[in-house]
């Protein structure tokens, strides 16, 4: 027989439910606004939108406000008049919930 410590139970974290956000339009060109909206419950403080190229930088980013029955974060022309044509990532991120989109400028 073997005698074996006790091992306290493995503290597991709950995933998040996957989010589903809005991103238009997209494509999009040199110069348009683009929105990326958040469905549901109000964000946590602090929550954001970002943008970044395919080398991973970050070339953007805008806060989460109220839009209706929903959250939106709205990037400007200034912001990707800016910005080489090419494919982009925008992440939304609310406390521990993320999601992410693929963005195509022209």
């Amino acid at each position: 027989e073997l005698d074996l410590p006790s091992v306290p139970p493995t503290e597991t974290r709950a995933e998040a439910a996957p989010v589903v956000v809005t991103l238009a339009p997209n494509p999009l060109r040199a110069g348009q606004e683009f929105e990326i909206g958040w469905p549901g419950p109000p964000p946590a403080p602090g929550a954001t939108a970002e943008l970044f190229d395919m080398a991973g930088r970050r070339v953007g980013a805008a806060d989460l406000v109220r839009n209706g029955d929903g959250w939106r974060a709205r990037f400007t022309a200034a912001v990707t008049s800016r910005l080489p044509s090419g494919v982009y990532f925008a992440r939304a991120r609310v406390a521990e919930a993320r999601a992410l989109r693929l963005v195509v400028l022209r």
